[in-house]
């Protein structure tokens, strides 16, 4: 179960609830100052038991801090402080300038780029003086575009060319023949030599042959 203390800061003097550690340390929470637990003023499981005795204890000592300054300074005490004096108007040609927001960089660029317009004319409308001495043909300029049938037409011709100039000995004048090559089938024909005759049945020959005693001779009987 945690235990809240209640604990006095060394720098602001101000009493706080503070949760127990084990290392004994609390951070004051409003100067921020990281100090040992030196003595405990009250001691609860809830922290709603010592908050309000942390608030009697910081009240006394703020009245107990004001009967000191009014002991140790009654003059202070009694009148009230002197309020400032106005100050005083300054000229209007002395009192500073204000501030003006600078300008963006687009607007710095954007200036620039125009002035350097309006000195200098755009290079399109210049004379290059290059064309002049050196005048170049029409043709060399394309302003259409070429029509993809005659660049085909184009291609295939020089294709041809080629072909006629790497093999010269070919006769290209026959006409090409409309029906598509027929292709070539390879058919696997059957042996042509003459079957093999099956082997001769063994042929009984009864004179050739032992009868047992107690069997019979096998004779051959033709049913009509």
């Amino acid at each position: 179960m945690p235990v809240f203390l209640a604990v006095q800061c060394f720098q602001c003097s101000q009493a706080q609830v503070a949760q127990q550690r084990k290392d004994s340390r609390f951070v004051c929470k409003l100067c921020a100052a990281k100090q040992s637990v030196r003595k405990v003023l009250a001691r609860s499981s809830r922290a709603a038991d010592v908050r309000p005795f942390v608030q009697r204890f910081n009240l006394q000592r703020g009245l107990a801090a004001e009967r000191y300054d009014h002991h140790i300074h009654p003059t202070q005490a009694r009148s009230p402080p002197a309020s400032p004096p106005p100050p005083e108007l300054s000229p209007p040609e002395h009192s500073p300038q204000l501030k003006q927001p600078a300008p963006s960089r687009w607007r710095i660029y954007s200036a620039l780029v125009a002035s350097r317009k309006e000195r200098s004319p755009s290079p399109e409308c210049q004379p290059n003086p290059d064309s002049e001495q050196f005048p170049v043909p029409d043709h060399l300029f394309v302003t259409v575009l070429p029509d993809a049938t005659a660049a085909r037409r184009q291609k295939a011709s020089s294709r041809k060319r080629h072909r006629q100039n790497a093999y010269p000995n070919v006769d290209n004048t026959q006409p090409a023949s409309t029906h598509p090559p027929t292709r070539r089938r390879r058919i696997n024909l059957p042996d042509a030599s003459p079957p093999k005759s099956p082997a001769p049945a063994h042929s009984f020959d009864s004179n050739h042959c032992t009868v047992l005693p107690g069997d019979e001779p096998y004779h051959e009987q033709t049913w009509p």
